[in-house]
């Protein structure tokens, strides 16, 4: 109608022109397509195998790694072929010897097999007479007036003469295998037991030595080593490999007897000790030493002959050298430095870690 403006329509308001194009465009960082997410928590504490207790840095970084890489988390896993770690036992993964305890328990509780064949073992030299002499006085006396009597303090103080002057004259290799033939007659049975009950009894005593004479004040003692101590590093250790699927050995210059005793003690398999052994007959020992003779390339021989393929790890000392030659793969050697650095023995490629204190506390089984 005239004059009538009709409804009002809604205005928009124009928006601006669009500036020109620059020739520029933003960028966003894409993610190459190779890169795998960060690890999990879950992942870190797996690799986190050991505790730190006082392994050198390297050496732990190396060995969580082993765990890592070839254990049973690993995806080049075989449960039928399984990594193999080895491990030197005396004075290495322990402190001291076991054979050293049961020598000393035999010999403390008059336990060998005193017969014609025994006697002839010990050389005349090294005191086979007088040792006899005693023996002969004492053994029918009761074992609990032993500690008062003379002849059995001189027996006792001349055996442990006799088996420092065997080592000393000898060398280590046919020390063991004399204190080998010494145990020739015994039960195996029975050695097995006496050896639990010496280790276990070394476990309890101090770490040091101790003077061995004929009577109080004796001038012409004889200084032993005393006590036996598990290593909190290597029980650890030993633990990890199990846990990750590893066939773990001990390699050992002691007798079987003594070095199985103490590998319980760490869970390892009696089988997988590598050690002085002699060919049991009807129940006893004999003077027969079997093969092989896990000393200097002995031991390398022992690998060959019982394991058959190169460890992912050995553990040695500087003993064990040709041990730790042998094969490839992860190499520590485990020895005393005075200022902690590395001794002359360390080869080319080998980890150091420098040898672990005693633990000062007595230990329990």
């Amino acid at each position: 109608a005239p004059g009538h403006a009709g409804p009002r329509r809604k205005r928009h308001k124009k928006r601006p022109p669009a500036p020109p194009p620059t020739g520029r465009r933003k960028r966003h960082k894409a993610r190459p397509k190779s890169a795998e997410p960060a690890p999990s928590r879950t992942v870190i504490e797996r690799r986190m195998a050991l505790p730190a207790g006082r392994w050198a840095p390297p050496v732990r970084d190396a060995l969580e790694k082993l765990l890592g890489s070839s254990g049973n988390e690993s995806a080049d896993y075989d449960a039928d072929n399984p990594p193999i770690a080895v491990l030197a036992l005396d004075s290495v993964s322990m402190t001291n010897r076991p054979d050293h305890a049961l020598f000393r328990y035999l010999v403390d509780h008059a336990k060998f097999q005193f017969d014609e064949s025994f006697w002839k073992r010990i050389p005349e030299p090294f005191g086979r007479g007088r040792l006899r002499a005693c023996y002969n006085i004492f053994h029918d006396h009761p074992a609990a007036v032993w500690e008062k009597d003379g002849d059995f303090l001189s027996y006792r103080k001349d055996f442990h003469r006799a088996h420092s002057k065997v080592c000393a004259a000898w060398g280590e290799k046919e020390c063991s295998r004399w204190k080998l033939a010494l145990l020739a007659g015994l039960e195996d049975a029975e050695l097995r037991k006496m050896a639990g009950e010496a280790v276990n009894e070394a476990l309890l005593e101090p770490v040091g030595t101790a003077r061995i004479g004929a009577f109080l004040e004796d001038p012409d003692s004889v200084e032993i080593r005393t006590g036996l101590r598990k290593i909190p590093e290597i029980q650890d250790l030993c633990a990890a490999l199990k846990a990750r699927g590893f066939d773990l050995w001990l390699m050992s210059t002691s007798d079987e007897w003594s070095a199985q005793a103490f590998a319980r003690l760490y869970g390892v398999d009696p089988a997988r000790v590598v050690a002085f052994s002699a060919r049991v007959a009807q129940g006893k020992l004999t003077e027969d030493i079997l093969a092989p003779v896990p000393y200097g390339p002995g031991q390398a021989a022992a690998i060959v002959m019982l394991i058959g393929r190169s460890p992912a790890l050995i553990l040695g000392g500087k003993g064990n050298a040709d041990l730790l030659e042998y094969g490839t793969g992860l190499r520590v050697l485990s020895a005393e430095s005075q200022d902690g650095s590395p001794p002359a023995e360390l080869r080319e490629g080998w980890l150091f870690q420098p040898a672990f204190k005693p633990v000062k506390t007595p230990q329990t089984p």
